[in-house]
């Protein structure tokens, strides 16, 4: 019977100083993926307004590398588009746009730095000058088409019937778009206006 409750109390002491060292352990960790992304996205910050590029497309590039493989991501959709109109690489936006559906679905880290006012804030200020460059660029005119009326949006804030004329003449003239899911799943649909 000795035997029984020195065990039972051995048991007893060793299992609590096991739940003692795992609630220790739980409290220490720390994400280090999720502190260097909140720290990245506060530089990448810093480095807009500073206008610069550069150094923003490489912090977007390392960030983006760091939680390849994170069920975690370390921007949101609509921040890789910001980032990728600002830094101007039309090729990604592209790519962005192409791949709408799986990019989707990706979820980022909880309470991260915000940066999205910021960035929509700067492409609104650089809007004329996004577009200049834009048109100068090498794309296919579909392609310019699609970032052009994306690039509109974003400026004006709202549909009006300059964002409709826009819309319907893609939509006339590419019918087989390889944008199509990001037009009509992301892209507002045109106002119709009504009157009785």
């Amino acid at each position: 019977m000795r035997k029984i409750l020195l065990l039972s109390l051995f048991l007893f002491v060793s299992l609590n100083i096991t739940i003692a060292q795992i609630e220790n352990e739980i409290r220490a960790y720390v994400d280090s993926t999720e502190l260097i992304v909140n720290n990245g996205r506060k530089l990448l910050v810093q480095q807009l307004d500073n206008e610069n590029y550069i150094k923003v497309k490489e912090i977007y590039n390392f960030l983006n590398n760091k939680t390849i493989n994170s069920n975690y991501k370390a921007f949101t959709y609509n921040e890789k588009l910001y980032i990728n109109v600002l830094i101007r690489d039309w090729n990604t936006i592209l790519l962005l746009f192409t791949n709408y559906e799986s990019e989707i679905k990706y979820h980022t880290y909880p309470n991260q730095y915000p940066i999205w006012s910021v960035l929509y804030d700067d492409i609104v200020k650089k809007s004329e000058t996004l577009m200049i460059q834009l048109k100068n660029s090498e794309l296919s005119n579909e392609d310019k088409s699609i970032i052009e009326l994306y690039l509109y949006l974003l400026k004006v804030g709202n549909i009006d019937d300059v964002y409709n004329k826009k819309l319907s003449n893609y939509l006339d003239l590419y019918k087989n778009s390889k944008y199509e899911k990001f037009i009509k799943n992301y892209l507002p649909n045109k106002q119709i206006k009504g009157s009785i």
